[in-house]
């Protein structure tokens, strides 16, 4: 099965679902459900997810920043869409 870009980000900044729920309190099948596409959370949902995962990105410079964090993790845009860094 081939990842979303959301799961993508998740995975690079080395956190599982059930590190995300413990970080954000949203649960770990609607964080599944949510980086599966098949629902959409509200936007403090995504902005409590987005936090998470720059906090673990700010542990180890990287390029990808808040901005570009929440950016992807709003929509979710296919590989094509993302240059070879994996930015979007």
């Amino acid at each position: 099965m081939r990842l979303t870009l959301r799961a993508q980000l998740r995975r690079r900044a080395g956190l599982t679902q059930h590190d995300l729920t413990k970080l954000t309190g949203i649960s770990d099948t609607r964080i599944s459900l949510w980086e599966n596409s098949q629902i959409e959370l509200p936007e403090g949902a995504v902005e409590k997810i987005a936090w998470a995962i720059q906090q673990e990105f700010e542990r180890v410079p990287t390029r990808l920043t808040g901005p570009r964090i929440r950016r992807a993790l709003r929509s979710e845009p296919t590989l094509a869409d993302t240059d070879r860094s994996g930015r979007a």
